[in-house]
């Protein structure tokens, strides 16, 4: 009998290991496979985190670009309607100045 339940306490030692092994091996697969799947989230996260900054990024380049666009078109606008408001200006002196002379002789 001493024997009998000798041999039967190491079965169910040497079982009970094994399960035990068995749920660690399970649970850290497991654990494994969350990590996996939390680390994923994150990367995915970080890009698009990444994506929204380098848009804000590109939309301010762009509008800034565009501003500094219209300005500078502005500029030669307003630089060409000076040059013809100076020719208007330098023509309607000639004729002043030729209709003066006229009405002297």
């Amino acid at each position: 009998a001493f024997l009998v339940g000798k041999e039967t306490r190491s079965i169910y030692i040497q079982q009970r290991r094994a399960f035990i092994a068995l749920q660690a091996g399970f649970r850290g697969m497991r654990v494994r496979t969350e990590l996996r799947k939390k680390h994923q989230a994150a990367t995915i996260i970080q890009s698009v985190v990444r994506m929204f900054l380098c848009r804000k990024q590109y939309v301010l380049l762009q509008s800034a670009a565009i501003i500094i666009q219209c300005r500078y078109r502005a500029l030669l606008l307003g630089r060409e309607q000076r040059s013809e408001f100076r020719n208007v200006k330098r023509a309607a002196i000639n004729i002043q100045a030729a209709l003066r002379g006229f009405r002297v002789r």
